[in-house]
């Protein structure tokens, strides 16, 4: 048997703020024989929420409006509202109910002609729905003159609004939006994908979706873009030097002014020897002093090192020993 509730007077309870609405039909009474009217719609999640039959008798806001005496409804095949429910004292009417992915409910009125019935289905969503940057990812170094930037939207059981006012996405403050392939229908999911042209410097990328209930789902990523090279300064020995020591220390000054210097990425190279696990190397530094004496003659060295968005600056030059 199915559970049902009679609500008299003129109103009904204020609704949470996360009740949604997978389907509305109002009915009016016209003369001659009762007509049944097939209406079929779509849910997205049809076991994320319990759902509620709501029959609105007459109207609530305008009591001119004539009420129905008699009305039946079926529900994929169920009978959900029937003839005894209905009178002229009953304004309200709700009904558990359960639904598919594909439904169709069938109404007819059997009241006098004017009557009015409006039938909703509604749901109730608590939980917000999901953002999440894909690409680029929290904290970033980037070293791209266009970003390829993705945001995965989700919402279990309402579903996202797919209405343009209800999705924001911008860039440092300024909207991307039209950037972004929108999507045009409700839906539990949706993966946007866009090109955007990169300045250097620090960068907030933020998305915002309300699902169907009216519910704020947000998230924001932040990164950097670094086109420039790091720099080699203070090189030691200078180049073309002529020394007269057979351990000097070799090793240069190094600066990145946007993502830092990557520590791990430092190789030093002593006459074609990677001499850089016995050197001592640091964010702004390295230097290696030998442990032999070098010989009497030319000597190469070469540095190499990269800032922590991959662009990498390599210098060589050379200095003779003669002791």
């Amino acid at each position: 048997m199915l559970a049902f509730a009679l609500t008299l007077g003129q109103g009904i309870p204020p609704a949470a703020c996360a009740e949604f609405r997978v389907f509305k039909q109002k009915y009016i009474r016209q003369t001659g024989a009762p007509v049944t009217q097939t209406d079929p719609f779509l849910v997205l999640n049809p076991t994320g929420t319990p759902w509620t039959l709501r029959a609105i008798n007459g109207s609530l806001e305008d009591t001119s409006i004539e009420k129905v005496s008699s009305s039946t409804s079926t529900l994929n095949g169920v009978e959900v509202l029937r003839p005894n429910q209905f009178n002229q004292q009953v304004s309200v009417i709700e009904v558990p109910v359960s639904l598919g992915s594909a439904n169709t409910i069938a109404t007819q009125l059997r009241s006098k002609p004017g009557g009015q019935l409006t039938v909703e289905i509604v749901g109730q969503d608590t939980i917000p729905p999901v953002v999440v940057w894909q690409q680029p990812s929290a904290g970033r170094f980037l070293n791209t003159a266009t970003l390829s930037a993705t945001v995965r939207l989700t919402d279990d059981v309402a579903g996202l609004n797919p209405d343009p006012a209800s999705l924001a996405i911008t860039l440092n403050g300024q909207s991307v939006l039209a950037a972004f392939a929108p999507f045009t229908q409700p839906t539990l999911s949706a993966t946007l994908q866009a090109q955007l042209p990169m300045a250097e410097g620090a960068h907030t990328l933020f998305a915002r979706i309300r699902d169907l209930a009216g519910q704020l789902g947000e998230a924001a990523v932040a990164f950097t873009v670094d086109r420039t090279l790091p720099t080699i300064t203070q090189r030691a020995p200078a180049a073309d030097a002529l020394l007269q020591q057979s351990r000097p220390t070799i090793g240069a000054n190094v600066a990145d002014s946007l993502s830092g210097i990557n520590p791990s990425s430092v190789r030093l190279r002593l006459d074609d020897v990677d001499v850089t696990m016995q050197s001592t190397v640091t964010n702004t530094s390295i230097s290696f002093t030998p442990t032999t004496n070098l010989s009497d003659g030319l000597h190469a060295v070469e540095l190499t090192v990269a800032d922590r968005a991959t662009n990498a600056t390599t210098e060589q030059w050379n200095f003779t020993v003669d002791v």
